[in-house]
């Protein structure tokens, strides 16, 4: 009786002892949840806050608190996306993921770097640094758009544009306001309203201006589309403010960009072909009307316009249109005779002269003292870093590098509309502008979360799990 005793309170200390054990297993297990719950928070915190100002620096690509006076692209955007990938990489590195597009990039950035003649950097270490390296060192900006489009808020880029509008109109309103608030964040403003040019609002000129106004507009097939097609008012608003401010600054590469991409994108749509070609004809028939009605007026905007009206070459006698244009034709002018590139970052002043003297310039330019300014204009940029630049020193590997860009602007609607925007930066601005890489770091993203979603969709299929059907059994005789 007693060994019987001791024995069932034995039993009943080891089960008392057995629960404790458990319950203590399942408040670590709980707290040790609570933990990582909240290091995800706190990580996904840290993300949202570095993701909003890599976008706000990518969307203000001019801006800097710190100016460079030699630089029109300022270098908040590289400073904010490093630091940012810095902080992501110590605190949260979960968040961090590499793609096959990252490493294309990357690549590019190397061979376009040491693609140059070892003779001309050692010369002219800068200006070799300054034509090379625009796609390394923008490669960060990249990195950090591509992990970061998750956590970056729709409002923000709203915000972003309606501040745009704000200090547009502060311009306008208060120009000696405007003076004081902005000089000192940009490293020019070439505003001059007495020559019929419209503001620069936070970039150094209105043409760049207009480069950002097609680049909101745009935005909204790729950056966070599911958003505006559920707040279709914001949308609104972007779009309206995107096209307000692009009037205002009578931007005239701006006002052909929009007007090329707005049409890629009516054929790139779901609409009918009757839709289409009705749209397409109203469109005609307003440029044409715009162009009548700008005859009198001396902007720039609207002297494209009145050329668009009467003959779209005239858009190329446009000194801002030529000068953007010249060191493209003349890259590809040179391809038949040298197409591995001259190894140069700078640009060739006598082949720039031999090929404004050819017959394809002529026809292109038929006035020959335009042509000549166009010349003038190269001796003293002589070196740049936009994409005729790169032509004429990388030859068709260059044509290459940017052909593998723009295909990786893809994955979504209207892609056709944002690659032809995409081949205007290219054409009239550095290859080292952030707008550019927020452009191909979202595309890369929605890509990489399309085939992420395939995979899983494919693991959850039923299809997936086929067991296979075993042979019949034979029948008994």
């Amino acid at each position: 009786m007693c060994r019987l005793r001791s024995e069932s309170g034995a039993g009943q200390r080891a089960e008392t002892l057995g629960g404790k054990d458990a319950q203590g297993r399942t408040a670590a297990a709980s707290w040790s949840d609570k933990l990582a719950a909240f290091d995800r928070s706190a990580g996904n915190r840290v993300a949202g806050f570095c993701a909003n100002a890599v976008l706000a620096t990518a969307l203000l690509p001019y801006v800097s608190l710190v100016v460079q006076s030699s630089l029109d692209v300022q270098l908040m955007a590289l400073a904010t996306s490093s630091t940012a990938l810095l902080v992501l990489f110590i605190l949260t590195p979960r968040l961090l993921t590499v793609c096959r597009v990252d490493l294309a990039i990357f690549g590019i950035g190397l061979v376009t770097l040491l693609y140059v003649d070892p003779d001309i950097a050692s010369i002219d270490f800068v200006a070799t640094l300054r034509g090379c390296a625009p796609i390394i060192l923008a490669f960060p900006v990249y990195f950090a758009v591509r992990n970061l489009y998750r956590f970056m808020s729709p409002l923000v880029f709203a915000g972003i544009v309606v501040f745009y509008a704000l200090v547009l109109l502060l311009q306008l309103g208060s120009p000696a306001a405007y003076t004081a608030l902005f000089s000192h964040v940009l490293s020019d403003m070439r505003w001059t309203p007495e020559t019929g040019r419209g503001p620069n609002v936070l970039c150094p000129e209105p043409s760049m201006m207009g480069n950002m106004c097609v680049l909101f507009a745009v935005s909204l097939y790729f950056f966070h589309r599911e958003y505006w097609e559920r707040h279709k008012a914001i949308a609104r608003l972007v779009v309206a403010a995107s096209l307000l401010m692009l009037l205002l600054t009578k931007s005239a590469t701006g006002v052909v960009l929009a007007l090329l991409v707005a049409l890629a994108a009516l054929l790139g749509s779901r609409l009918m072909a009757r839709t289409k070609l009705t749209l397409v004809s109203a469109m005609a028939v307003a440029v044409l009307l715009l162009g009548e009605l700008s005859n009198a007026s001396d902007t720039r905007g609207s002297l494209i316009l009145t050329s668009i009206a009467t003959n779209p070459l005239l858009v190329l006698e446009d000194y801002s249109f030529g000068e953007r244009c010249v060191g493209m034709f003349v890259g590809l002018y040179a391809l038949p005779e040298a197409p591995l590139g001259s190894g140069d970052v700078r640009l060739d002043i006598g082949l720039t002269n031999k090929a404004l003297n050819g017959s394809a310039a002529a026809f292109l330019w038929p006035d020959a003292t335009f042509r000549n300014f166009l010349v003038d204009i190269t001796s003293v940029h002589s070196n740049n870093l936009g994409l005729g630049s790169m032509v004429q020193r990388m030859g068709l590997p260059g044509l290459c590098v940017a052909a593998v860009l723009v295909s990786f602007v893809r994955g979504f609607r209207g892609a056709w509309a944002v690659r032809l925007f995409v081949i205007g930066l290219f054409l009239n601005a550095s290859l080292f502008m952030p707008t550019l890489w927020f452009v191909l770091g979202c595309s890369a993203e929605l890509e990489r979360l399309r085939d992420a979603e395939s995979m899983d969709a494919g693991q959850r299929s039923p299809a997936a799990a086929i067991v296979p059907e075993l042979p019949p059994k034979e029948t008994a005789r």
